[in-house]
């Protein structure tokens, strides 16, 4: 949890939340638990500022320069792995939806009475006019 408040620049993470998708990339990748403690200890030891850690990995723990992005695709997307190994971890809960969820709600859920969804809210009568080429 360090480590995704430091890469989120967020506080206010859910633990339960963080520790499914812990699961969820350690069973993707067996080595992610000893990757991420090695890595959040190199940077809390050497105090890497967010904005130098793509550029102090490269030179000097390149074997986990996937940490970072894999963290924050979980926690902004709520998916964890692509192809035929995704899992979603997260959906209207991911900080994608969160940081909009005054405004916006994530799609396909339906927010109406029960089977609103199922009406055609519009009815037209189009035309279809010649085609001129």
């Amino acid at each position: 949890m360090a480590l995704s408040r430091y890469l989120s620049e967020r506080d206010d993470l859910s633990n339960s939340l963080g520790a499914r998708m812990q699961a969820a990339l350690q069973t993707q990748n067996p080595e992610f638990n000893a990757q991420t403690v090695a890595l959040w200890q190199w940077i809390d030891s050497n105090r890497v500022l967010l904005r130098d850690l793509n550029t102090r990995l490269k030179t000097s723990m390149p074997n986990v320069m996937v940490i970072p992005s894999q963290v924050m695709q979980a926690w902004y997307m709520g998916v964890v792995g692509s192809g035929a190994q995704t899992r979603v971890v997260a959906y209207e809960y991911a900080l994608n939806a969160q940081l909009v969820s005054d405004k916006l709600k994530p799609p396909t859920y339906s927010y109406g009475t029960h089977g609103s969804w199922t009406q055609n809210p519009t009815s037209f009568n189009l035309k279809l006019g010649p085609i001129h080429t």
